[in-house]
């Protein structure tokens, strides 16, 4: 799924993304649905997954291509790990909504094309994507949760410590959950690793 995708491709994975969904309980499915159908959607769809090409994922629909594989990882992970441990609509929400403070607040996108710059300095350079400095920071994970609860789309306690520290010890703000992370967590984080490596592989 690596590299640029076609519009084809694009809604395929839109139709993916919403098979997940539909296996999740209500009220969550529902919600789900209603925050994927506006502005969350339109940039989770279409989003990059990064800013730079020698970065994962850093093409037009990265961000939704990357999240399927999170969560295709996450399935194929726990199987082995942890066999019926986790409910299949556990793996879907939290590797569907890992990432989802990249589609930005849900009033503003969260990745802009640089400006400033010619296609071709931006090419030569890698850079292609810059974070939306108008939206007030907070690191991506919290952002996720943030939208989440903008949409009343609530967690259990094990999926907000998976969400919030889904890139590991890579993010300073998570050094306080070493050696207390649950299996959910690290199965997600294992999931996302293994996503970005892939991704660098297949380029």
């Amino acid at each position: 799924m690596a590299g640029k995708l076609t519009d084809e491709q694009i809604e395929k994975n839109k139709e993916m993304v919403d098979n997940m969904i539909d296996l999740m309980p209500e009220p969550r499915r529902s919600k789900m649905m209603e925050m994927f159908e506006g502005m969350i959607g339109m940039e989770f769809y279409t989003a990059p997954a990064s800013t730079r090409e020698n970065y994962h994922a850093c093409f037009p629909g990265g961000l939704c291509d990357h999240t399927i594989r999170v969560t295709q990882n996450l399935h194929d992970i726990a199987k082995v790990l942890a066999p019926n441990k986790f409910k299949t609509s556990t793996l879907n929400f939290v590797g569907i909504v890992h990432d989802l403070g990249k589609c930005g607040d849900g009033v503003q996108p969260f990745y802009k094309i640089l400006q400033g710059q010619s296609t071709l300095w931006r090419r030569q350079r890698g850079e292609l994507y810059e974070t939306n400095k108008e939206l007030v920071y907070m690191p991506t994970s919290d952002r996720t949760i943030f939208v989440l609860n903008r949409y009343g789309i609530y967690m259990t306690d094990e999926e907000f410590q998976a969400v919030r520290i889904s890139d590991g010890q890579y993010a300073k703000t998570n050094v306080e959950y070493s050696m207390q992370e649950t299996d959910l967590a690290l199965l997600l984080h294992f999931a996302d690793r293994w996503a970005c490596t892939q991704e660098k592989q297949s380029e």
